[in-house]
């Protein structure tokens, strides 16, 4: 569906002689993820405003899209399924945090980081089968994840170290980057199995 209405937009464009025809798939993918990302941030402001937790989300989110930019992640076949999937993931983040005792707020902290840090390290950048990038390229993103990565590690140490850090909120921005990391071991499944199933056809 979102597809097709971009489509029909830059067709629309096309015909106003605004691009040159010959540009409408580059445009209507372009068009695709433009509304795609105004869907999922439409999705998320929803349930941060139900739940109150404006400044949460936009934690949350901080973290999850340079690091899902950088060490990629799962490709859903469609955009809406993409849609749901990371309002779904969102979601259950923000309900484990909201009835979470404060006691386990830190070592929740650190069980994030120490997952997102590992499997980052080992799987980074997860390439889509249907994307491929250069070697350089993937050296690149590599390096900037691991950036990434880091500067969460000292989030973390700081919530350790700094008693009035606000642990909560720290939480929030650390769970962006655990969902990234699940995302990255679901993408690494799909290609095995993606590739298993190549092999015995």
């Amino acid at each position: 569906m979102i597809a097709q209405i971009a489509k029909k937009v830059a067709t629309y464009f096309a015909v106003k002689e605004i691009f040159k025809h010959e540009d409408i798939p580059t445009y209507s993918y372009g068009f695709e993820l433009l509304f795609s990302t105004l869907i999922n941030g439409l999705g998320l402001l929803i349930i941060s405003l139900l739940m109150n937790i404006v400044l949460e989300t936009a934690l949350f989110v901080l973290a999850f899209i340079p690091l899902r930019v950088t060490a990629g992640g799962y490709h859903a076949k469609h955009h809406w399924s993409c849609c749901l999937a990371l309002n779904v993931v969102f979601l259950s983040f923000a309900f484990l945090l909201r009835y979470m005792s404060e006691t386990l707020f830190l070592p929740y902290i650190f069980l994030a980081i120490i997952v997102s840090s590992l499997i980052i390290w080992r799987f980074s950048p997860v390439e889509a089968v249907n994307k491929p990038v250069s070697e350089g390229k993937q050296k690149r993103l590599r390096e900037r994840s691991i950036v990434i990565a880091s500067i969460n590690m000292a989030v973390a140490l700081a919530c350790y170290l700094i008693p009035a850090f606000p642990i909560r909120l720290a939480a929030y921005y650390l769970s962006g980057a655990l969902a990234v990391s699940f995302s990255m071991v679901a993408a690494v499944v799909t290609i095995k199995h993606e590739k298993s199933d190549d092999k015995n056809l």
